[in-house]
């Protein structure tokens, strides 16, 4: 009796249960009342997506897409053409804002990462773009933090592949997870196994068929996106310091700070530069003082960022191309 009223306990008053629900509710009410505000910008076309895309079938939804949003991503096609004729498009964004968070926190559980981290994280700038303005990379997001629950390169590397149908983006955290797993001769030493040998087969050949079927679409983001502009790299220049600085493995640092470099290079700090900032904060060590005040100056930092975010989004309906001062 005594075993199952403690089993009983770890059910119901389960601290991380307590927390993960209540970070839940928060977000799924707070995306509810701030989604109805973000009706400009880009967002205008998501939502004339949405309502445009009802009854029409999953062919028709993603022909609708490309002309629409311009968006060649099939994953975010299947979501919608699932969802319209049911619910909200602003309620199918909170509940995967909210399913958002409690993967975050979930994840960050794993790694032993402090409740105090993920708080900052959520109200952070990058977590609401996430939230509100980068849906197709919510989806991809959420799909990504599912990757690191598994242990094995592999499983994850092909989750992430997953991700990518709804963001091409997520290749980059792919890019990052062979680096670091190159770094540690990890992915030397397992390959040849059968399963994950297969899996290697399985994402080159994914890559290489996905860049022959969207080379033009990656030419003409490459001419869009590339700067020449050294001062647009003072940004992941001061991220890449700092880790250069502060993580243990320098190898690793170094061998992402240059991946970074050229990222920004290639396709605009301002596309890169979230990943970066979340890669830096996540590599820092949260239990070294130090380090912990610098996590504070970053938190502060896009905490700040993000109250200018929130209040462009009330009075001009967007949170970018406001000119709300």
């Amino acid at each position: 009796m005594t075993e199952k009223k403690g089993y009983l306990k770890t059910i119901f008053v389960n601290k991380n249960t307590i927390y993960a629900l209540s970070f839940f509710l928060f977000t799924f009410l707070l995306s509810i009342y701030i989604a109805q505000f973000y009706v400009s910008g880009d967002q205008f076309h998501y939502i004339e997506f949405y309502e445009l895309s009802k009854g029409l079938s999953l062919l028709d939804t993603y022909i609708l897409q490309l002309t629409s949003i311009g968006s060649a991503d099939p994953g975010y096609s299947l979501i919608i053409w699932l969802s319209s004729n049911f619910i909200s498009k602003n309620l199918l964004i909170s509940l995967a804002n909210a399913s958002l968070a409690v993967l975050l926190f979930k994840i960050l559980r794993k790694f032993k990462y402090p409740t105090w981290f993920f708080v900052g994280m959520l109200l952070s700038f990058y977590m609401f773009v996430l939230f509100f303005a980068a849906e197709r990379l919510k989806f991809a997001a959420i799909l990504i933090l599912i990757a690191f629950f598994y242990k094995t390169f592999f499983t994850r590397a092909l989750i992430i592949l997953l991700a990518s149908f709804f963001h091409a983006q997520s290749l980059f955290v792919l890019v990052l997870l062979g680096i670091h797993a190159v770094t540690r001769n990890s992915l030397l030493l397992n390959i040849f196994k059968l399963g994950n040998f297969i899996a290697f087969i399985l994402i080159a050949a994914f890559i290489y068929i996905f860049s022959i079927f969207t080379y033009d679409l990656i030419y003409e983001k490459f001419i869009a996106y590339t700067s020449y502009d050294l001062l647009s790299l003072a940004k992941p220049i001061a991220l890449g310091s700092i880790s250069l600085i502060f993580m243990r493995d320098k190898f690793f640092a170094s061998s992402c700070f240059v991946f970074f470099l050229i990222a920004c290079f290639v396709l605009g700090t301002d596309r890169i530069i979230m990943m970066q900032f979340i890669f830096t904060m996540l590599f820092l060590d949260h239990r070294d003082k130090n380090q912990v005040f610098v996590l504070s100056i970053l938190f502060l930092y896009l905490f700040i960022k993000n109250l200018d975010f929130v209040y462009k989004i009330f009075v001009c309906g967007e949170g970018f191309l406001c000119a709300a001062y």
